[in-house]
Parts: structure tokens; sequence; C-alpha cells
């Protein structure tokens, strides 16, 4: 009886490599699916070949003689996958984007993961690298993206967006995790044209995100959103360039977390929102604004001052004096002060409180300086 061979399966269910002029697309068993010029041609042939769930990598090659894509890749509703099971896409190495329109496109998507080591884009390149379009629960993890000047009105690393009527239509629970970008007008944007809060409760992590031209916006977050989370990571505003903003916002309640904005001039803001910004543990040693909104600070570092959501001390009453004013550091009026006495002569002192400042008196002058504990939140 003759011995059969059996042949070794690969880890994946699609790996797509150059060839020459070729890039070729081998199943799992090693056979050759997909050999095209067209590089995009043949990821999308192997996108679509799979359903629910599966594995594609891809060898995307070193940087000058990389794999280049010249259509969209578009990653549709046909991959819904459920939890624990979806398509995963792999790119090792660098691949460069050399046409006009959204890179990689994730509509109607679930359970979609990407991972990328390098991504650069063409010149004036005028669109999204990812586009996220009513889809839910989708990941990215990309090492860089690389945008050379001049960088186009529209340029974009990644854009989630809704165009729907309806809250049931939405862009929600995606984890986007992009390391470094360097260029880009926006670099990460938001935004809902048809309904408010359509896009929501996404993470966004980022680790360094610079730029090497004039008014272009780290963080834009225009849709009136909820529940979306911000992690840096640091926002490197060129102090030689005009009209930057570091983190752009009309949500209801973004959170952001960690944020380091460096450099920067005059004409530059740290952040500005007309909806409600929470900012947890970071530094802004630039100008910004608020444009009348309402910004929580929630142990910050501003301008060599502590901007903290809770603040203690002790304050000292002059010998012969009734009171003592003093900045309490809070980025709000505090809404409690609780107070400790060191001696009878301050034991029934009293509090007043302006977004700056706390006043404390006492009934009658001391008799000798007088300290007394603070706290307050």
């Amino acid at each position: 009886m003759p011995e059969i061979t059996k042949i070794p399966k690969m880890p994946y269910s699609y790996l797509i490599k150059k060839d020459g002029d070729y890039t070729i697309a081998y199943d799992k068993y090693g056979n050759e699916k997909y050999s095209r010029t067209d590089a995009s041609t043949v990821i999308q042939e192997a996108i679509d070949a799979l359903s629910v769930d599966g594995t594609i990598f891809i060898e995307g090659g070193a940087w000058g003689s990389e794999m280049q894509l010249t259509n969209t890749i578009d990653i549709g509703s046909a991959h819904n996958g459920v939890a624990g099971r979806g398509l995963k896409i792999i790119i090792d190495g660098t691949i460069y984007i050399n046409h006009g329109n959204e890179a990689f496109r994730f509509w109607g998507t679930k359970f979609v993961k990407f991972c990328a080591q390098v991504i650069r884009v063409k010149a004036n390149y005028p669109n999204a690298v990812f586009r996220f379009d009513d889809c839910v629960s989708n990941r990215i993890d990309v090492g860089y993206i690389y945008f050379p000047t001049p960088y186009n009105a529209s340029s974009k690393a990644a854009y989630l967006y809704s165009e729907h009527a309806s809250v049931f239509g939405y862009v929600g629970w995606n984890e986007i995790k992009i390391h470094e970008i360097l260029g880009s007008k926006i670099a990460i944007h938001a935004y809902s044209d048809a309904h408010n809060y359509q896009v929501h409760s996404n993470k966004i992590e980022f680790g360094w995100l610079n730029f090497a031209e004039a008014s272009t916006t780290a963080i834009k977050m225009y849709n009136k959103g909820v529940g979306n989370k911000i992690y840096g990571g640091v926002i490197h505003l060129d102090s030689s360039l005009a009209s930057q903003i570091g983190i752009d916002t009309s949500d209801s309640d973004l959170h952001v977390f960690g944020v380091d904005i460096r450099a920067g001039n005059a004409t530059d803001l740290a952040y500005q929102n007309s909806g409600r910004l929470f900012l947890h543990g970071c530094s802004f040693p630039i100008s910004k604004t608020s444009n009348a909104a309402t910004v929580v600070f929630d142990d910050c570092f501003d301008n060599e001052v502590y901007k903290l959501f809770k603040n203690s001390g002790t304050a000292t009453i002059l010998n012969t004096g009734v009171s003592v004013t003093f900045a309490h550091g809070l980025a709000r009026t505090p809404t409690l002060v609780t107070l400790g006495a060191t001696h009878a002569e301050v034991a029934d002192a009293v509090w007043s409180a302006d977004a700056t400042n706390i006043t404390i008196t006492v009934p009658s002058a001391v008799t000798a300086n007088r300290n007394i504990s603070w706290y307050v939140e």
C-alpha cells in the first residue's frame, strides 16, 4: 500500500507575498489561488473568499521596495464575526498607499482584527488610511503611519464616520491603536452628519503624533458622541508652525487619559471644545481654550500649575489676623471644603470659595500664628 504524504497546513487562511512583478495569494495548503500584478486585487479576492473568520498574512516588504496598493481594500458586512471568531489581517513589513481613496474601509463589520507594522502614503494623499463606517467591535493595531508633505486638507490616519439618521446605525466599541503618526491634516477624526451620538464608546490609543505643517489637528471628535476615550501618548506641535490644535471636540463626554501636548506656540491650542471634556493626568504646557464649554481636570499639569480634581494643604492665619486667602489649585469652584483646626482660636473657622481661591475666616483675631489644614474637591 503506497505511503500517503500529508501536506502541512499553514497557520493562516491565505499567505500573500510579492514574487517579481506579481502578488500571489497561497491558501493554507500552499496552493497558489490568486496571482496578479495588482496587489490590491489579490488582497481583496482573499478577503472576499473568507466569510465569518480566517487569517490573512501579508508580506509587505522593506521601506522603498514595499508592496503597493492602488485601490481601496473593502472589509464589508460579510465579515460580521462573533465573539472569539472574526477576520484577521496581519501585515508584516511596509505597504505603500499609491492612490487617492481610503486605504482600508471597514463598513458594517464586527470583530475584525487588523495588525500592521508600517503604512506610508503618497504625498498629498487626500483621504483616510482607515475608515470605520457603521461598524462595531473591530480592532486595529498599527506601528507607524507616515504622511510626507505636503498634506492634503482631507488627509487622516483614522476616520470614524456614521451617516445614518437612526441611533441603530453607529460606529461603536472599536479599538484603534496607532503607535506613531507622522503628518496628515487630522490624525484621528470622528464625525456623524445625520444624528447625534452615532460615534460612541470607541477606544483610541496612540504613542506619538507629530506634524510638519501648520493648521493641523491631532484629534478631532466632532459628532456629539458619548463614551469615547483617548489614551496617550505625546502630541508634538511644532513651535515654528501656526494654528495647530491638540484636541478639538464636540463630544458630550470625551475622556482623555495621559496625553502630553508638547511644544507649540501662542497661535496653537492644546484643546478646544464645545462639549464636556474630561482630562485625566494630562499635560498642556501651551495656550488653550475651552470655548465656553465644561472642562474637568483630574491631576493635570497645566503651565507649571497642577489643576487637581482634589487637593489639600495647610494655611496660616497670621498673628492678630482673622482670615487667610489662598489658591486652592482646582480648575473649578470647590463643592466640598473640609477644615482641620490645630488650636481653639480657629476651631470655629468658616470658609468661602470661588473658581480660584479659598478664604478661611475666624470669629476673632488670633493671638499667634495659627495653622489650619484644608481639603477640597
